[in-house]
């Protein structure tokens, strides 16, 4: 029987899902769909039994060792698996069922990336000899791989972590697009296969290199990248996401430094739906984002590397676009016209286009100006008549409704710009309503938009999870993206210069009205003048990230290095530091001047886990949020702050409900809380320093360890006479009743508490000021 060579392409070298090499790796071989361990050999011969599992060396690179491969007609087939030298997963898929031993050019891929490393270590060593040796080695595995049949897809393989087997494979890709053979390889088998189809395998993976001219192969494989090759890498893409869904286009040979011209993603703002991931190597991808961002479509995956950054070409003042606030480098897709209609009680809306692939069911829909905000309302000065274009209010607006915005008076909803105490630029009768008449005083409420869920979808008619309160025409709507996904640990870089600050508020990356939003696998986000990444009006993203870093303007009190911003829910955001800005994480309902997605509602069931924070100036904010959970391993910012946004809002909606959990505090004077209601507030560290912070009677108290705690009541809302008592540390298990002592870790209720004479209670929802004091 023919024998054939172990080969497990993603672990010749072993690597882990960082691609740091693993020492030691074992790669263990079984009967096929069995636990049973297999035969093999160090020798083609199959003479002398290799020990089973294989390890690896230093390096990552496993002894070569054989098996019976079988015949075309009956092949033998086994079982792989690739564990660390611990025995634990290597973070990557690591096992392989149904696979047979290399007996053809396969083996080759593997020969090359070996040939390539010892190239590399002899070019290291000086030994010129040696390195003449290897290259001929070299030379005649490319003789192999230019006939093999799918020579892109094993040249991609040598360099998908980016490392590119260092400049020798490179050149190795260069000489072979350089000749005629591999020109043939590269090219189209014919026009009826198609360009795009070329190399299509049961992996699903096309090169860029299918699509480019022999010039444009030549300059990419070498790092020069002096030809602009984006509307290409567009059109790519946009075919593959159109006839090839779950493709993947392999542009991991791009290296050095890569501009795109354009947005390849989203070209014409067309490309709202596309399935498929696009993989990026060892690159720098510059763009011009003052002339818009990179707009990533819903199912479509950006992957990167270690190696991969993307970064402006110049300073980026602003980055225009229809996502405000949520304006990035890279956002994901949004959608909208001015053009929807719909009648009360139906679920069902028109639009005024098809937009096919660019409304997608599952995806957050918006509809402007429909939801009363009664938070904000305020009187108008003076009576109006049906057709005035400028309104005044009786007081001035510009912290609650700045910036365009609707309102509702009467039956009247008009949309317009708010400054001070006027709205100008006024369309009457907006979203299919009246224009009319209006007394002065009138009430003027400020009207946001409502997020619905897409459930069915044929031509112009798009069908909501719930039915509309009104009749509408003409109204302005939004929808977002679904399944968006950013992975692989690159980094995008704003490179905000903080002496010559920007003149738009923008963040690395933006998402607005998106479901199951995803940024993992070791992504890091630096340098934005408003913060790495803000969320808006979305539903169920996974944040997991490994840092954010130098983003937001510290001198000027200006962003966040992450937000929750306006009616985000069901969101989780998970990342290790927080370093170097002015504000750590905001969940926020509203900011000033940002009104006009109407997407102001408060922030809910959102969970949030931070390792740790530093150089930050605030740590966190939570405004008129409810039921959120913060989670905090180290602050070493000062204090955050739990508010409900009385500074924006003409009626404060209570922060209430939320969670902020604390584990060390060193530096932070504790957490400034203003009017909340039923929080759950950790006092925790290893501090010697006095933390203080508030509490509202109804609410839950940890109590750490050997704390001194005293209690000052501000009866806010009690009965006439009542005073401020301060409660030392041997009075405060007498007035609550459910805790024993004050130095053990209970969990305490203060359901009420009773003033020192024992006559008088304090209501629930009382503030509470309480000081701990450590040590702890």
């Amino acid at each position: 029987m023919a024998a054939g060579r172990i080969v497990v392409p993603p672990y010749f070298p072993a690597r882990n899902r960082d691609f740091d090499l693993l020492s030691g790796a074992k790669l263990y071989v079984y009967l096929n769909e069995t636990t049973t361990k297999a035969l093999i050999y160090t020798d083609e011969a199959l003479t002398v039994l290799s020990a089973n599992p294989v390890i690896a060396n230093s390096s990552g690179q496993f002894p070569a060792v054989y098996a019976e491969a079988g015949t075309e007609a009956s092949p033998v087939l086994y079982s792989v698996s690739v564990t660390t030298s611990t025995g634990a997963s290597p973070g990557n898929p690591f096992n392989f069922d149904n696979y047979r031993p290399s007996v053809d050019w396969e083996t080759a891929a593997v020969a090359l990336a070996e040939a390539a490393a010892e190239v590399a270590v002899a070019a290291a060593d000086s030994a010129a000899a040696d390195a003449v040796e290897t290259a001929a080695d070299l030379a005649a595995i490319e003789a192999i791989i230019v006939d093999a049949p799918d020579a892109p897809s094993v040249l991609n393989k040598l360099n998908r972590n980016g490392d590119n087997v260092g400049s020798y494979a490179a050149v190795l890709r260069g000489n072979i697009g350089a000749t005629a053979t591999g020109d043939a390889v590269f090219t189209a088998a014919s026009p009826e296969v198609g360009r795009y189809a070329l190399n299509v395998q049961a992996n699903n993976i096309f090169s860029l290199l299918n699509v480019l001219t022999s010039a444009e192969r030549a300059d990419v494989l070498a790092g020069t990248n002096a030809i602009d090759i984006t509307t290409k890498f567009a059109t790519l893409v946009s075919t593959l996401a159109t006839s090839f869904p779950g493709a993947i286009l392999d542009a991991s040979m791009v290296w050095g430094t890569w501009t795109w011209t354009s947005d390849p993603f989203n070209p014409g703002g067309e490309l709202g739906s596309a399935p498929i991931t696009v993989r990026l190597g060892a690159v720098t991808v510059k763009k011009n984002f003052n002339d818009g961002p990179v707009v990533l479509p819903s199912y479509f995956t950006l992957e990167t590397t270690a190696k991969t950054k993307i970064a402006p070409t110049i300073k980026i003042d602003t980055i225009p676009g229809d996502s405000a606030p949520a304006n990035g480098m890279l956002i994901t897709h949004l959608v909208g016209s001015n053009g929807l209609s719909g009648t009360n009680g139906s679920p069902v809306v028109t639009l005024d286009f098809s937009y096919a692939g660019r409304v997608n069911v599952g995806a957050c829909f918006a509809i402007f100006g429909v939801e009363p905000f009664t938070q904000n309302a305020v009187a108008i000065s003076g009576a109006i008549n049906s057709s005035v274009t400028t309104i005044t209010f009786a007081s001035d607006m510009t912290a609650e409704m700045e910036g365009l915005t609707y309102i509702k008076i009467d039956n009247e909803i008009i949309k317009g710009s708010v400054s001070g105490t006027t709205m100008t630029g006024c369309t009457r009768g907006a979203n299919g309503t009246t224009a009319a008449s209006h007394a002065d005083a009138a009430t003027a409420t400020q009207m946001i938009s409502r997020i619905y869920t897409v459930v069915a979808k044929s031509g112009t008619s798009v069908t909501l999870d719930a039915a509309l309160d009104r009749n509408l025409t003409a109204a302005t709507w939004r929808c977002g993206s679904i399944d968006t996904r950013i992975v692989g640990p690159g980094l995008i870089d704003g490179e905000l210069n903080r002496a010559s600050p920007a003149s738009g508020n923008w963040m690395c990356v933006g998402s607005t009205l998106s479901r199951r939003f995803q940024m993992d696998e070791g992504l890091r986000l630096i340098r934005a003048d408003h913060g790495g990444f803000m969320l808006m009006g979305c539903r169920e993203a996974r944040i997991d990230l490994p840092q954010i870093a130098g983003c937001g303007m510290p001198g000027s009190s200006l962003g966040s290095s992450f937000w929750l911003f306006g009616d985000v829910s069901g969101c989780t955001v998970n990342v290790d530091n927080l370093d170097d800005g002015s504000l750590g994480l905001a969940i926020d309902n509203k900011s000033f001047g940002v009104p006009e997605y109407g997407l102001i509602s408060s922030c809910e069931n959102n969970v949030v886990t931070v390792g740790s924070i530093t150089n930050h100036v605030k740590s966190y904010n939570l405004s008129a949020t409810f039921d959120n959970e913060v989670w905090i391993g180290v602050n070493k910012a000062d204090s955050g702050v739990l508010e409900d946004s009385a500074s924006q809002l003409v009626t404060p909606i209570p922060c209430t409900g939320n969670s902020v959990v604390v584990g060390s505090q060193p530096n932070a004077a504790g957490v400034a809380v203003d009017n909340p209601e039923d929080n759950y507030i950790v006092i925790n560290g290893k501090s010697r320093r006095e933390v203080t912070t508030q509490i509202t009677t109804g609410s839950i108290l940890y109590v750490p360890f050997n704390v001194n705690l005293s209690v000052t009541a501000s009866f806010t809302g009690a009965r006439s006479g009542d005073e401020v008592t301060v409660l030392t540390a041997a009075q405060i298990p007498a007035l609550i009743g459910v805790m024993g002592s004050c130095y053990t870790d209970d969990v305490v209720t203060l359901l009420f508490l009773t003033q020192s004479d024992g006559t008088k209670e304090v209501p629930i929802g009382t503030v509470l000021n309480i000081t701990a004091r450590g040590p702890w």
